[in-house]
């Protein structure tokens, strides 16, 4: 069951309205139970101090929060990588940020754990002056501790990262009279480069935020002069938006000419993303001791394959079972609930609507005359699934009162890898129930697409059709749509693992990207997909809905957290559900 779900078309920011906007920036709704995390840095932090050796409670400056604690380098004249925690901006101290020290210290680097004045005892920009002047003292003192002024590496996590941020805005040299490359690296993790949505959000009842104020400590509204490489790393299990801020954090970096690496990072969550950090087996932490000239640079400078994620996260984002290591046991359900659905309802008539022996459809008929139609089109990654286990949500629409549909069709590979051969039976199959629905009971004027991961894109392509003019027909005889978990832009696809058995062409690409013919969609639309899917499938749904809701179009977008990639679609056959209760109001119906 889904826990929560926006099913409201009333934008507050994007494609988002309130509801959803206020679920994508609440991170802790994100897990069970955040406490473990917060107490695994305590307690790592208490363990660092017996460890290795901390100079606590160092003062910066005269107030009661600018400490900081060191913990010295093996070596002396060693880099110095200094954290900035998270917490909202309201929590966490010092006492929670040793975490990671142990691991840098042990590759001869400093590690520096700084406190700092929470909200409501000051705001964001009176946070960033104090991390300022703790920054500059640090390259004025650093050296008398063993540390290197000359190499003042910085990292921040969640809100932290927004103060890594700020420090990257700074003009060191008008403002302190330090050098204007006084930071050589930032390393900025599940981090927010916008805080408008931040404002427009529940959180701004604790944080105060004005528009004058984000504007102020937003790195992508008020741009930075510092020019030292970044690298952006965010857990692959973060919301959408914050995914999307990692993004465009990177991208800006970039496009002014800078070195942005941007790092998903495979079943992480905005909690223990920072935790690979400090994992000395990890990638991130490799890159960052690359950033600081303490292992291979080369690492922290990967080329990106797309979106700035490597080759190796591009395929795993293109892989649903590294997200969804559950697949075959909910795939297998899909079967085993299809099975009974057929023992209640009875098997379904079966049409030919092609010439070839797959072209054939399924159909679960109601009790109801002239009912309107819906087609279910199945995902298995273009390459697999049969309509027969594809049934499990065959009673919802009969229930209340809709004709269902599943068509088959065949595999990608069973057609040389070309889309447009499965692109045109799936036209055929939804011409043939346009124009031969009354042989079955149903209106043909009234037809309503439904798909899920490679059908939610092929429903994509069918909702974007130009029915006139390139086959003949009305072109609103499709009266909704609701794609669930799909793909909508193709060029990720055709650059990942998957082109093995995918073969896209430049042509190819362009007619079955469904968000390149936004122009053509005439029916209201559903875009649903689940919280824990993939880093680029997330942003596949967000970016689709958000294109047809920028071109004036009627969109909803549905996001359901703690399920996966196959998870969400089994709650379509649930009359309870957001995604149930989507579907049947898309067609006008009410469960029964």
């Amino acid at each position: 069951m889904m826990d929560r779900a926006s099913v409201s078309s009333a934008a507050v920011w994007r494609a988002y309205d309130q509801a959803e906007l206020d679920r994508q920036y609440n991170s802790r709704g994100t897990v069970p139970d955040v406490s473990i995390y917060l107490n695994e840095y305590a307690s790592r932090t208490s363990a660092a101090k017996a460890s290795v050796r901390c100079l606590e409670n160092i003062a910066y400056g005269d107030g009661k929060n600018d400490r900081l604690d060191i913990y010295p380098a093996l070596t002396p004249n060693a880099p110095v990588l200094v954290f900035l925690h998270g917490g909202d901006w309201r929590a966490l101290s010092k006492e929670d940020s040793g975490f990671a020290a142990p691991a840098f210290v042990n590759a001869d680097a400093m590690f520096v754990a700084l406190d700092f004045t929470l909200v409501p005892q000051t705001t964001i920009p009176g946070m960033g002056a104090q991390v300022r002047r703790a920054l500059h003292w640090l390259w004025k003192n650093i050296a008398a501790h063993g540390g290197d002024p000359s190499r003042l590496h910085i990292a921040g996590h969640s809100s932290g990262a927004n103060l890594i941020g700020q420090l990257l805005m700074t003009d060191w040299v008008k403002d302190f009279n330090a050098p204007a490359d006084l930071i050589k690296s930032a390393v900025f993790m599940s981090g927010l480069g916008d805080l408008e949505p931040v404002r427009l959000s529940f959180r701004n009842e604790k944080l105060g935020l004005t528009s004058d104020v984000v504007t102020q400590v937003s790195l992508l509204r008020q741009g930075a002069p510092a020019t030292c490489p970044m690298i952006v790393a965010v857990g692959g299990h973060e919301t959408t938006d914050y995914l999307r801020q990692s993004r465009e954090v990177a991208d800006y970096w970039k496009a002014q000419g800078r070195q942005a690496t941007l790092m998903a990072l495979t079943g992480r969550h905005h909690f223990d993303a920072v935790l690979e950090w400090a994992d000395p087996a990890s990638a991130l932490f490799a890159a960052q001791l690359g950033l600081m000239g303490l292992g291979d640079a080369s690492v922290a400078a990967e080329p990106a394959a797309w979106l700035g994620m490597n080759q190796a996260a591009l395929d795993a984002s293109y892989n649903q079972v590294v997200y969804a290591p559950n697949q075959s046991e909910v795939m297998q359900r899909y079967a085993d609930n299809s099975a009974a659905v057929r023992s209640r309802l009875g098997e379904p008539l079966r049409f030919a609507y092609g010439d070839s022996a797959i072209e054939t459809l399924d159909v679960y008929t109601t009790d109801k005359a002239d009912a309107p139609v819906a087609i279910f089109i199945h995902g298995g990654a273009w390459r697999a699934g049969l309509a027969r286990n594809n049934a499990f949500a065959a009673e919802l629409f009969v229930r209340a009162g809709v004709h269902l549909v599943v068509p088959d069709f065949a595999p990608v590979q069973d057609v040389g890898g070309d889309l447009a051969l499965m692109v045109a039976q799936i036209r055929r199959a939804v011409a043939w129930v346009h124009q031969h629905a009354g042989r079955f009971g149903g209106d043909g004027r009234r037809v309503h697409v439904v798909g899920h991961s490679s059908g939610a894109h092929l429903a994509g392509v069918v909702l974007t059709t130009d029915w006139a003019g390139e086959l003949g027909l009305p072109p609103d005889f499709i009266k909704s749509g609701l794609c669930c978990s799909g793909i909508f832009d193709l060029t990720p696809v055709r650059l990942s693992a998957r082109s093995s058995y995918v073969h896209l062409t430049d042509d190819s690409e362009q007619a079955f990207s469904p968000q390149r013919h936004i122009a053509h969609l005439n029916a209201p639309l559903v875009v649903a997909c689940g919280m824990q899917e993939t880093p680029d499938f997330l942003r596949q749904s967000h970016d689709f809905a958000a294109a047809v809701a920028a071109a004036g179009k009627p969109v909803r977008l549905l996001m359901a957290s703690g399920l996966n990639h196959f998870e969400i679609i089994e709650t379509l056959a649930d009359a309870t559900s957001p995604l149930g209760q989507a579907a049947l109001a898309n067609i006008g119906m009410a469960p029964r």
